[in-house]
């Protein structure tokens, strides 16, 4: 995960002449699509690079095919850096700026900006929401419904192998809400976590933070933290003989802490295994970061990729699909397009997606709540299950 540096860098690949504004975020003929992202990049425990980097290679994408219907794609992005006054200044650099949408990215303090925003009329395709506000509010779209049903849905996947887990988190007020919906699923799928490690925001020497965890002799361990927490918890674990199962999401850097091991890792995504898929869009999007890496963005790496950066940049694919025809392409238009398209096809990624679908009870704007549950073989991701699942289907072994 990732920090964001203050300077709302435009990044902008632009390939036309003059530009002149129109409206909220609106456009003529020659007039550049503006798109935003706020996400965080060298921050200690949360960082997006990777998202970061795959909506600069869809922006170049897009932009050397003639940009969004004819407009070329105008990135305004903003390192919020995990600082809440930060993000604040972010989402008004956003709204100053009048872009048609947020893309992609997800900020600690999207509590802050969510609101900001949504004064502004700008909708949010996020990749990674954090709170609770975002999940229920009427400008946020997602395309699944992001982390808690995850690790709900692996918990309940390891229960119903006969799996006991330790519980690894963070200890902060965030992941305290959430880990109530994690325990709830372990126990409804009849098995339960044999302890509970939480990981303080300063700690350094997790050679402690691994004994506990071995307490009560689990068979495995569900990584609920942030990345450079859960890179240094595996770090350390193997180090010292390490885990039967690790449990988690489909972070990269936790494929590479854990090396040869990596195929004791189970993972839920909402998308099919990225490297491996031969899904023409995941295909594109492969390429897309391949050639951002050639172009020199060391944070584009090819492989291993992560579902969070496929998000951003399946956000500015949405957007693309959902303003064909528009004749003005403006926040206002985006924002009732997506409360009214249904069954919209993002090239098969995802089941067919009506963005203002009612999701479950607290998470109202998880319009797609299945995943898919990954395993690794030779170091390779693959399918352990034929199609996406829901919670409830995992709970009652549907798989």
């Amino acid at each position: 995960m990732r920090k964001r540096v203050l300077m709302s860098v435009a990044v902008a690949v632009i390939a036309a002449a003059a530009a002149v504004p129109v409206g909220l975020g609106g456009s003529t003929a020659s007039t550049p699509v503006k798109l935003g992202l706020i996400a965080p990049s060298g921050v200690v425990s949360y960082n997006l690079q990777t998202s970061i980097a795959a909506v600069k290679a869809a922006v170049t994408d897009w932009n050397a095919k003639g940009g969004i219907h004819g407009h070329p794609i105008q990135l305004v992005y903003c390192n919020d850096k995990g600082d809440a006054a930060t993000s604040v200044t972010c989402a008004r650099q956003l709204a100053k700026e009048k872009v048609v949408a947020s893309v992609g990215g997800g900020a600690l303090n999207g509590a802050v900006i969510t609101p900001i925003l949504k004064a502004a009329g700008i909708p949010e395709l996020l990749a990674n929401p954090v709170t609770g506000l975002q999940y229920n509010s009427p400008n946020v779209f997602l395309f699944n419904a992001g982390n808690p049903p995850g690790f709900s849905l692996v918990s309940a996947y390891a229960a119903k192998h006969k799996q006991t887990l330790a519980l690894l988190s963070e200890d902060n007020t965030t992941s305290t809400a959430l880990r109530s919906g994690i325990q709830q699923a372990m126990k409804a799928a009849g098995g339960s976590f044999s302890s509970e490690v939480l990981i303080p925001v300063t700690a350094a020497d997790f050679a402690p933070i691994v004994e506990s965890a071995r307490q009560g002799d689990p068979s495995g361990v569900l990584i609920f933290t942030g990345q450079a927490h859960g890179q240094a918890f595996l770090q350390a674990a193997q180090q010292t003989g390490g885990f039967a199962h690790y449990y988690g999401a489909y972070i990269p850097e936790y494929q590479q802490a854990l090396g040869k091991d990596v195929d004791k890792f189970i993972v839920y995504s909402a998308f099919p295994p990225l490297e491996t898929s031969k899904n023409p869009l995941v295909v594109r999007y492969r390429n897309d970061m391949a050639a951002e890496y050639k172009s020199g963005d060391k944070d584009a790496k090819p492989v291993p990729l992560d579902d969070v950066a496929f998000s951003s940049w399946l956000a500015v694919y949405a957007v693309d699909k959902l303003t064909a025809g528009m004749s003005d392409i403006t926040a206002a238009a985006l924002m009732q397009k997506l409360k009214t398209a249904k069954n919209v096809d993002l090239g098969g990624v995802i089941p067919p997606w009506t963005p203002n679908k009612p999701g479950p009870q607290g998470l109202s704007r998880a319009s797609n709540d299945k995943y898919y549950i990954i395993g690794f073989k030779n170091g390779k991701p693959v399918q352990l299950i034929k199609k996406p699942i829901t919670v409830a289907e995992a709970i009652a072994g549907k798989f």
